[in-house]
């Protein structure tokens, strides 16, 4: 990272991170955040081509999902899929519809998710919760699973703990902004009671 990137960068943060332990938001993880960005963009690239939605217009996606015969249930997941290729430059707003940027170079998103882990192998469940999305699209979309199924099934339990602990440093971050707002909020020696917790992470 640059001298003058990373003194922009703690400008920005250091309002927000006077009682947060000391490297919450550090180099490190601006760097993690960096290369789950790229692997984002380059995913959402694939997958629009995999589903034919490439260069060119496309319509409202209402109109998508009536035009394709693809299900509403998959309705959120694609226009969040035009909505992250438009933050990444690749997509914009065309009227009600949106247009799709011609296909520019770019690495591959399995390239980049393994280059990710290999630096940091903590980050894989991130990587793995997306790839599972993206994979168990199409299906979504032709009303054969839906997406509860695909991302919360008994063979994806593993993946939700491994993505939830503290040894990802991608979700770590939560835990300690949850444990801090859980010592501003309670008097000392005071017990809590998670209803719910799912793996328990910020408990």
């Amino acid at each position: 990272m640059s001298a003058d990137r990373e003194e922009r960068h703690g400008d920005r943060l250091a309002p927000l991170m006077a009682d947060l332990p000391v490297g919450v938001f550090g180099d490190g993880f601006d760097e993690i955040s960096v290369r789950l960005d790229h692997f984002v963009d380059a995913l959402a690239a694939e997958v629009a081509a995999a589903l034919g939605l490439g260069e060119g217009a496309h319509p409202a996606v209402e109109e998508l999902l009536a035009r394709r015969g693809w299900d509403e249930g998959g309705r959120w997941a694609v226009e969040w899929l035009f909505e992250t290729m438009a933050l990444f430059g690749r997509a914009e707003r065309n009227g009600d519809g949106w247009r799709v940027a011609a296909p520019c170079a770019v690495r591959g998103s399995a390239a980049l998710r393994e280059q990710a882990c290999a630096a940091v192998p903590g980050t894989a469940p991130a990587y793995d919760v997306l790839v599972l999305a993206a994979e168990g699209l199409p299906s979504v979309l032709d009303g054969t699973r839906r997406g509860e199924e695909i991302l919360f099934g008994p063979s994806t339990l593993g993946l939700w703990f491994d993505y939830f602990s503290n040894s990802n440093p991608h979700y770590a971050v939560s835990n300690t902004l949850v444990a801090v707002a859980a010592s501003r909020a309670l008097a000392k020696g005071a017990a809590v009671l998670e209803v719910g917790g799912g793996g328990g992470s910020g408990a």
